[in-house]
């Protein structure tokens, strides 16, 4: 059927080559046709394995397929959904086949998971054509998913490749028939004439096992029935739909909801639903709590024919008369498009924790009171314990309320306990109950071991003396030669009694009476030995990263917070743990300049005091959250002042500004998320050596102003080893202003890739002149950034040092020392760069103007 200059198609690259030329349509036929192909090797790990997570990722196989098989029908949307099935199906696939060692991996032979991995990668890659953006885009995911198809098994590697060339052939020849409505297989390939159905010899074995599975299970042999219709199950067939043409589409597009929950209850729902298009509807009507598709903002370079174009219609907004009551309770919902952020700061954790550093890692996120601090924590808690993790990197995260816990003086106990029950709890959780009970244990074990053993060692030595003063006839006895009880127990019982209190006094420190922690630390050489025991044992036993999150901190006393964070710095520290310290931080240097005030003024530098010191000694990164500015503001409060349903779907069509909230459960990804996390798969692919600055302002400047491709951008160009490059290379024109010291270096390298990350959630286009400037200056002079954050106007001053007829300008007392005023305008405005401004200190630390 192919002619004889037909190309021979041996690799991805080759595919994308060579369809670079092509019409658009070509690479979505041929991409899904190729994952069709190996589609039974993922069915076929249901007779291997019957667990509920093999079940789901069966089901969420197929949804990607009936997308697949969909784009044939003209006039219909299917990128949106098509990104959608393409996330789900990966996160199934990285839970059941990601696994190392895992009760569900052990059931699978190495033959057959790997045949069910390639031939889910080239399922999600076929998806990811249907839904990109871009004609190369689509070039790249065909290659993608017809290589992925062929390295299923070697046996059926030419042909795979040759059916692919067969189809390339096909739309070349420029056939009347769709190339859709052809069988799956242009070539022979059956390796036996007496087989009926032209289908390879494994592909044949899988679908066979399938088929066993579905004698037992009726919900499933209708996707037995609809596979072998496609391929079709006989010669001289066309290839159709066993469901047709309105149940193909009514599948292809059912919302996430449809074919979430329970597998079986799913298998049967959808079984249903072949039978008639409207129960696909009528279930999703009744079901509207359920998470809804958003709608994707996409650049089309060139039309789709079978995938279809046009978008949804826009909603209007009604303006309520009436504004319903809102809470200001901390949310994990996003409602000022802070999520991005939140996930590149646990992103940028999870690299510290993996480089496997010997303290562990503290973090100061820091924004006046009811800024939203803790709304960003829970944010990152979901993320950082969320579903779409492997159970491996998953953190255990706990959260201490410093503030609930002040009028406890010597607070370690609590503090300590929370970090248990979060480790406990966060592995408990997934499974793992085994490590859940041996830190339980440990924890209790030495909990006894340390608050007993005084008790014991008084009921040990009360007993021995006695023992002793009986033996040697030194107890008192009475005129009939027995002994005196009442005189016999005195001198014992006062020794007895002395070492219980003291026992009481030793245990003062974990409990908290602060009286007695400071007594026993009076009688103890090393007070804190057992402490620190207790506490790293308990950290190290678990086996995933521990977040602990400070919250509150900014509404205690001065001292409260400088034992605390000292403590924190000096005795509990862990390579297995990380601090999230989230308080003002203008607070937290006030009070350690309120404790220390007789060094104060010893130890200062110019623009950077006492307490800046102290900050910069226990965080190793320091970042504000984003602001509002005035157009998330404006949209904000237009949210709250509106009789819209507050629903994903309604959020999502919103060309700018506020991402939807999310409409999952704790730990489930939202519909935001999933939209950012594929923006990211194609970054990815596009982009392959990391994102640059260039290409990322690119991006933005040419993309519809959707939310999820900039997050998506903010959160690749945050990962990119080549951004970090830019950022080494952007920091080194200061070189001679910046200080010899490589730990300023990496905290700077940090606090400048969070500030871009910032920048380009808040819509700001500022230039990488002034991102390093400002970091230089917020890492060096601390103090100066502070009072610049609170009057831009004196950047005015510092770049101009006089005016009206010569007189100096009236600047604040911290800039008059001449040597710090002059290093100041070096960084400010040094060499041919963009220099700092006052409007671009305000969109820094107060959002975006624009």
């Amino acid at each position: 059927m192919a002619d004889s200059t037909n190309p021979v198609l041996k690799d991805a690259k080759a595919v994308a080559v060579w369809l670079a030329d092509k019409p658009a349509d070509w690479a979505v036929q041929m991409a899904a046709r190729s994952a069709l192909r190996t589609l039974p090797f993922v069915l076929g790990i249901l007779a291997l394995s019957d667990e509920p997570e093999v079940r789901t990722l069966v089901l969420r196989a197929l949804r990607v397929s009936i997308v697949l098989w969909s784009t044939q029908y003209q006039g219909t949307n299917l990128r949106r959904t098509a990104r959608l099935a393409h996330e789900a199906l990966r996160g199934a696939s990285e839970t059941v086949l990601g696994a190392h060692d895992s009760p569900i991996t052990r059931k699978l032979p190495p033959k057959e998971k790997g045949a069910a991995i390639e031939a889910t990668r080239a399922l999600w890659n076929a998806a990811l054509a249907v839904g990109a953006n871009v004609s190369d885009d689509r070039s790249v995911f065909c290659g993608q998913a017809a290589a992925h198809s062929a390295n299923t098994a070697n046996d059926i590697r030419d042909d795979c490749w040759a059916a692919f060339g067969a189809d390339a052939a096909w739309l070349s020849d420029g056939p009347v028939e769709p190339l859709m409505k052809q069988p799956l297989w242009l070539v022979e390939v059956r390796g036996d004439p007496q087989y009926n159905v032209n289908f390879p010899l494994d592909l044949r074995h899988s679908l066979g096992a399938f088929a066993k599975f579905s004698e037992s299970e009726r919900d499933w042999k209708v996707w037995l029935d609809w596979y072998r219709a496609i391929l079709p199950n006989g010669p001289n067939r066309q290839a159709t739909s066993k469901f047709g043409e309105d149940s193909d589409l009514s599948l292809a597009l059912a919302s996430d909801a449809y074919w979430s929950g329970d597998p079986t209850e799913v298998a049967r729902r959808v079984a249903k639903a072949t039978l008639s298009a409207s129960l696909v509807a009528k279930w999703m009507d009744a079901n509207p709590t359920g998470p809804s598709t958003p709608e994707v903002s996409v650049h089309v370079s060139a039309p789709l024919p079978d995938v279809g174009s046009h978008a949804p219609p826009q909603r209007p907004v009604t303006v309520s008369e009436s504004v319903m009551p809102q809470s200001d309770e901390p949310t994990a919902d996003d409602q000022l498009g802070r999520r991005p952020f939140a996930r590149a700061l646990v992103e940028r954790l999870d690299t510290v924790h993996g480089q496997g550093g010997k303290d562990g890692f503290a973090v100061n996120l820091h924004a006046p009171w009811g800024a939203g601090k803790t709304s960003v924590l829970c944010m990152m808690e979901d993320i950082m314990g969320g579903s779409d993790r492997e159970r491996s990197n998953r953190w255990a995260v706990g959260t201490f309320n410093a503030w609930d816990h002040e009028h406890r003086q010597a607070p370690w106990w609590p503090f300590m306990i929370t970090v248990r029950n979060a480790c406990v709890t966060a592995h408990w959780r997934n499974g793992d109950w085994l490590t859940a009970f041996r830190i339980w244990l440990s924890w209790w074990w030495r909990r006894c071991l340390f608050g007993l053993a005084p008790y014991l060692l008084a009921i040990i030595l009360f007993i021995a003396g006695f023992i002793f003063l009986q033996w040697a006839g030194l107890l008192p006895q009475t005129a009939d030669g027995t002994i005196d009880w009442s005189k016999a127990i005195g001198v014992p019982g006062a020794i007895l009694a002395a070492l219980l209190a003291f026992g009481g006094l030793s245990n003062g420190l974990v409990f908290g009476n602060k009286d007695q922690a400071q007594f026993y630390f009076g009688l103890t050489r090393d007070p804190w030995r057992r402490v620190k025991l207790l506490f790293c044992a308990m950290v190290a036993k678990s086996k995933r990263p521990v977040g602990l999150f400070i919250d509150d901190l900014d509404r205690c006393q001065s001292g409260y917070i400088v034992d605390l964070l000292t403590g924190v710095q000096t005795h509990f520290r862990h390579r297995n743990l990380t601090y999230i310290v989230a308080a003002d931080r203008a607070w937290m240097r006030a009070s350690f300049e309120a404790e220390y005030k007789t060094f104060h003024d010893a130890v200062s530098d110019p623009g950077q005091s006492l307490g800046h010191l102290f900050l910069e000694k226990i965080f190793q990164v320091s970042s504000p959250i984003p602001g509002m500015g005035h157009r998330r503001r404006r949209e904000y409060w237009t949210s709250l002042l509106t009789s819209r349903p507050q629903s994903a779907d309604n959020l999502a069509h919103e060309p700018i500004g506020l991402p939807p909230k999310s409409s999952g459960s704790a730990g489930t990804p939202s519909d935001f998320d999933r939209a950012v996390s594929i923006e990211r798969n194609l970054l990815k692919s596009k982009f392959s050596g990391g994102l640059t600055r260039k290409q990322a302002d690119a991006i933005l400047n040419e993309a519809s102003d959707s939310e999820a491709k900039r997050a998506a951008v903010a959160l690749e160009l945050s990962a990119s080893s080549a951004a970090t490059d830019e950022i080494r290379h952007a920091l080194a024109q200061f070189a001679d202003i910046l200080p010899d010291n490589p730990r300023v270096m990496k905290r700077m390298i940090n606090a400048y890739s969070l500030r871009q990350a910032i920048g380009i959630l808040e819509h700001d286009s500022l230039s990488a002149d002034v991102l390093a400037r400002w970091t230089i200056l917020e890492q060096r002079y601390p103090a100066v950034t502070d009072l610049l954050a609170d009057r831009p106007s004196l950047l005015d001053l510092i770049t101009t040092p006089e005016s009206n007829g010569g007189e100096a300008a009236p600047l604040p007392e911290l800039l008059r020392d001449r040597t710090l005023l002059a290093r100041v305008c070096e960084i400010v405005s040094k060499g041919d760069g963009d220099p700092l401004t006052a409007d671009v200190v305000r969109s820094l630390t107060h959002g975006s103007v624009a």
